[in-house]
């Protein structure tokens, strides 16, 4: 993971708790090695922490690295057109897809398209 990432992306540790990133320090020689500054949630408490450029908490890996979140995965069933009505429905599953074919469409399945929220189809 870089810097960009984390500035641009949601972030959460590696053990899964809520991150809040508070500053980027930009000379961490300076003050310390502690590049990103924040807190994360656990315990039932926000905790002050401290993290590399890189993301790391420490040197090896640790559960408080910071860790991108991905979107959770959808499947799309898509139909031919029929009488110019667009048939496309989403599912949380590739399972689910399969088994709810929109039997209205009057149409065949044409394609199962997995896709992650953001992405260009």
């Amino acid at each position: 993971m870089n810097l960009k990432e984390i500035i641009n992306g949601k972030v959460q540790t590696r053990s899964g708790d809520k991150v809040r990133i508070y500053s980027i320090n930009n000379e961490p020689e300076r003050y310390s090695n502690e590049f990103i500054h924040g807190a994360v949630y656990y315990g039932g408490q926000w905790h002050l922490m401290g993290w590399g450029e890189d993301g790391r908490f420490m040197k090896t890996d640790s559960v408080h690295d910071l860790v991108l979140i991905r979107p959770p995965s959808r499947w799309i069933n898509v139909y031919e057109p029929y009488l110019n009505y667009n048939c496309s429905y989403m599912h949380s599953s590739r399972e689910t897809a399969d088994n709810n074919q929109v039997r209205s469409c009057k149409r065949t399945r044409i394609a199962c398209i997995e896709f992650k929220e953001g992405d260009g189809l």
